[in-house]
């Protein structure tokens, strides 16, 4: 009886562990052509992950989390045992970019857009608009675009016909045109879909990839929330009465791939309409471009940290790397308050005489003067 209880109970825990394991997250391999995969990451693991498999050497695009190596290490493995020699990023978000010191250490050079250090990336090289990779009869094009990030980057294997777009395009969620707006939205896909053809597979950040009818349903629908969110913004509709109104549930399905089965929580819904309002819909007050520019120029915190406020294409931004990284255009209010474009509560105010500014983030203030 004891020897039978022993089995019994053997038996009931190896059942338990792997019923965990079932439940463990998963990273999943899918073969897009001979050479070519997809690594769907999810569940907290990372976004996904593209695997190039060369003569002598892998080349990833983008490479989930930091927490996250060893196992999609693992996976890799599985495909192949060449060494990992280049890693191009899509943009700098943890969860695409997370491990790039594990990768640099281990003698791979990973590219990243210029921007990147400003939005928390850390790669060993950078490219500004456009680079170009030649690699065992792969031409593989990476190009600069801002719609998601102000370091987005589509990467295209142009033999192979396949585009990876980062969060660009996520059709497992709502639309993240956190720093392009819906124009930076519209000019990912546009140029996207300049790129391939009907039978382009694009690779979304998160999610199945999509044809090219696929990419213009989701392009689409950006431009349909937009100009619901813009009309009831403009009748005085709540954020809150949004969130319930029927016509922006439909339209926020739109985004989602058929075949995932999933949808966008209510409680998420309330955060991607806070943002297109502060993105697209923010007045924007006449400022000329000389008063623009001669608030350019370095400004220093009492803590030492800085803040660089740069002009281009008739806009002015503001960047900074520590203490932590972020960079935004500075939408005008009047001649010396600016809104970041894509916060909630966040502004810049001017001295008069340019000497300085004041940071806003709800009610906590602080102050810098003009270092340059």
């Amino acid at each position: 009886m004891k020897i039978k209880s022993l089995l019994t109970n053997l038996i009931v825990c190896i059942f338990s562990h792997l019923a965990l394991a079932q439940d463990e997250p998963r990273i999943i391999p899918e073969q897009l052509t001979d050479n070519i995969y997809v690594l769907y990451g999810g569940s907290g693991q990372g976004a996904n992950v593209g695997l190039f498999i060369g003569k002598n050497e892998l080349l990833l695009v983008d490479g989930m989390k930091a927490e996250t190596n060893e196992k999609l290490l693992g996976i890799i493995r599985t495909i192949s045992d060449k060494p990992i020699r280049h890693v191009i990023n899509t943009h700098a978000d943890s969860d695409h970019a997370g491990a790039n010191s594990l990768f640099m250490e281990n003698g791979a050079t990973v590219y990243m857009q210029e921007n990147a250090p400003f939005e928390g990336g850390r790669g060993n090289s950078y490219f500004k608009d456009k680079l170009t990779l030649v690699t065992d009869d792969q031409t593989i094009e990476v190009h600069a675009t801002v719609s998601h990030s102000f370091c987005d980057a589509l990467i295209y294997f142009k033999e192979s016909n396949i585009v990876f777009m980062g969060d660009t395009f996520t059709n497992n969620w709502y639309a993240t045109f956190n720093s392009g707006g819906v124009k930076g939205q519209f000019e990912a896909i546009d140029l996207a879909l300049s790129l391939g053809n009907e039978q382009t597979k694009y690779v979304p950040g998160h999610g199945l990839p999509a044809n090219a009818a696929g990419l213009l349903k989701y392009r689409k629908a950006t431009g349909e929330w937009l100009s619901k969110v813009s009309e009831l913004n403009r009748a005085g509709i709540s954020v809150d009465e949004m969130v319930g109104n029927e016509e922006l549930n439909r339209i926020k399905q739109d985004f989602i791939d058929d075949r995932t089965g999933a949808t966008i929580p209510q409680a998420r819904l309330k955060r991607f309409i806070e943002r297109t309002i502060s993105i697209d819909l923010i007045p924007k007050y006449p400022v000329d471009s000389e008063t623009l520019k001669a608030y350019v120029g370095i400004y220093q915190y009492e803590d030492d940290t800085q803040e660089e406020i740069y002009f281009s294409e008739g806009k002015l931004f503001v960047r900074k790397k520590t203490p932590y990284q972020y960079i935004s255009e500075l939408i005008p209010q009047s001649d010396q308050l600016f809104h970041l474009g894509g916060s909630i509560s966040m502004w810049l105010e001017f001295n008069p005489d340019g000497s300085g500014l004041t940071f806003l983030n709800g009610d906590e203030t602080s102050t810098a003067m003009r270092a340059d």
